[in-house]
């Protein structure tokens, strides 16, 4: 069971190794400095310890730390030198990277399981500096294999735990990986090219071999604060602005403002960070599509429902010979958020004329031609007509089915006026009433498209 500290009011939290504990008041200091006085810091760095020891001995002390911090928005993560050291000693150097990777991965987990939308900030670190004393170098070829360099230390530290941070980073949204603190102590010191794995951080601003005096804690955080907490807050947005789609496929793109990096879901499903997606919209219906955008240590994000419709469609179904006065029902499939209008061509309605299904009389006999016009939500439409006799007597009325699908030759004698049995166009406009010769049974699609 965990151990729950006391509820503290920090919004951020400091957590790790040594770095940690060494420098909780600098990055205070800078944040006041900024006129961020309202962001109390919660140190809880302990020297010494490894993202081994975070994950596997202590592994509710990253979670229960947030727990005790409900106003808690983010926290400064160290970790990873001392595995690093540690895994040389043990001849473990080929799987050092590996070995850190899993631990952290661990550590975030629990993080983001005590409070999902925390957001977790490391740098790394700073270069090291193996070179300023005696004492420094036999520690290093304590360390790492006598003989070492600088410039293979630095790289050790640049790979195994720079580019193991920017790994994780691409699968968690809420954890970043700020590259650019490296180098800042060089930078300070007048060395060029920074950051220059030729050269350590100058003495100047190191304690010892490995720690930054408070001076060279307060550069480093200035310089996370530039990269970080001090970037303007981005703007999400994607385009088309739309929430009604009748195709099989829509392409969105980002079109935010400030976002250094953007992530796509869909249905709750990473889509993955390019500047477009595209969503597969065969199955009609409710889509869920969210935009996050990041920029430093903050974040914006638009979510936005689209709806995919069933096009239109005919035909008309219903019986194609109906006495005088006799109610018969005509109708198209249906199609959810579709617009239904019926010509019937001097008969009734009973009930309702603007549904996919309706009811119909006609006072007098003759031909009568029915023409719907289906129109879907995007304004596509589908024009269906569907010849019936009505007879003045005794009722031999079949049943008729246009199956004919859009964009068919009608069957012969069906709908087709250079048929040998037949004298009836079935292209016009809606509601047309060209001349009638055998019965017919026919269907015209006709798709208008209109812009949204």
């Amino acid at each position: 069971m965990w151990w729950i500290a006391p509820v503290m009011a920090a919004e951020v939290i400091v957590f790790g190794d040594s770095w940690a504990e060494g420098a909780a008041d600098e990055l205070e200091g800078v944040l006041q400095s900024h006129g961020r006085s309202d962001l109390d810091v919660d140190p809880r760095g302990v020297g010494g310890t490894t993202a081994e020891y975070w994950a596997t001995v202590d592994p509710a002390a990253l979670p229960n730390a947030i727990l005790a911090n409900p106003d808690a928005e983010w926290v400064w993560l160290s970790i990873g030198g001392n595995d690093t050291f540690g895994n040389y000693i043990a001849g473990e150097a080929s799987t050092n990277a590996a070995q850190i990777e899993g631990h952290v991965r661990s550590m975030l987990d629990g993080a983001f399981a005590a409070n999902p939308d925390i957001k977790i900030v490391n740098f790394g670190y700073d270069f090291v500096n193996f070179e300023q004393s005696n004492e420094c170098i036999l520690m290093a070829w304590t360390y790492f294999p006598v003989g070492t360099l600088t410039y293979q230390i630095n790289t050790i530290f640049l790979t195994d735990i720079g580019l193991t941070m920017a790994r994780i980073a691409e699968d968690y949204p809420n954890f970043s990986y700020v590259d650019s603190v490296w180098g800042t102590l060089q930078r300070a010191g007048g060395i060029s090219d920074a950051p220059n794995i030729l050269y350590p951080s100058p003495s100047a601003y190191m304690s010892d071999c490995i720690h930054p005096n408070s001076t060279g804690y307060e550069l480093i955080h200035q310089a996370l604060w530039d990269a970080y907490w001090g970037q303007d807050a981005p703007v999400a947005a994607f385009v088309p602005d739309t929430a009604d789609v009748c195709s099989a496929s829509l392409t969105l793109t980002d079109a935010s403002v400030g976002a250094d990096r953007i992530a796509w879901t869909i249905d709750g499903v990473a889509a993955g960070s390019d500047s477009t997606v595209s969503l597969d919209l065969s199955v009609a219906g409710s889509y869920t599509v969210a935009l996050r955008t990041d920029a430093g240590a903050w974040h914006d994000e638009e979510t936005r429902e689209i709806r995919a419709w069933s096009p239109a469609n005919g035909p008309i179904e219903g019986p194609d010979s109906v006495p005088v006065g006799a109610l018969a029902q005509y109708a198209v499939p249906a199609s959810d958020g579709s617009t239904y209008a019926w010509d019937i061509q001097d008969g009734s309605f009973a009930g309702a004329d603007n549904t996919a299904v309706v009811e119909v009389s006609w006072p007098s006999a003759g031909a009568r031609r029915l023409v719907v016009t289906v129109t879907d939500p995007c304004g596509a439409g589908v024009d269906a007509f569907f010849d019936v006799e009505v007879s003045s007597g005794g009722a031999d009325s079949g049943s008729g089915v246009d199956d004919s699908a859009p964009g068919d030759a009608a069957p012969s004698g069906v709908g087709n006026k250079d048929s040998a049995n037949a004298g009836c166009s079935c292209v016009g406009a809606p509601g047309a009433n060209p001349p009638l010769g055998v019965i017919g049974l026919g269907v015209l699609l006709r798709r208008r498209r209109s812009t949204r």
